[in-house]
């Protein structure tokens, strides 16, 4: 099975209500606050939860990648303000500029 036939089965069936403790985070991300409209990128965002967690923090620019369809789908039903791109992180030349982040 290749990556992106095996993250989209993941995401059909994982329950993804389930929410995990980003708040160990909490202490990391503040150390940022002052840096909230730099660019942000999330290599292999799934469902966004991560990207949500900053978005709700204050964080203005951020974007995510991931392989999978279905997880892209289902971030940008959560969060339309948020950048998102289906990709193979090893092919991201011809998504973002050199240098980018």
């Amino acid at each position: 099975m290749n990556p992106e036939d095996f993250w989209n089965a993941h995401y059909k069936v994982t329950d993804l209500e389930k929410n995990p403790n980003l708040e160990v985070f909490e202490d990391f991300f503040n150390k940022y606050k002052n840096q909230i409209y730099s660019p942000c990128l999330d290599l292999g965002c799934g469902d966004g939860r991560i990207l949500n967690f900053l978005y709700k923090k204050g964080f203005q620019n951020l974007f995510g990648v991931d392989i999978s369809p279905v997880a892209i789908s289902m971030t940008k039903r959560k969060n339309s303000e948020i950048n998102l791109s289906v990709a193979d992180i090893y092919n991201l030349q011809e998504k973002f500029e050199k240098e980018s982040f």
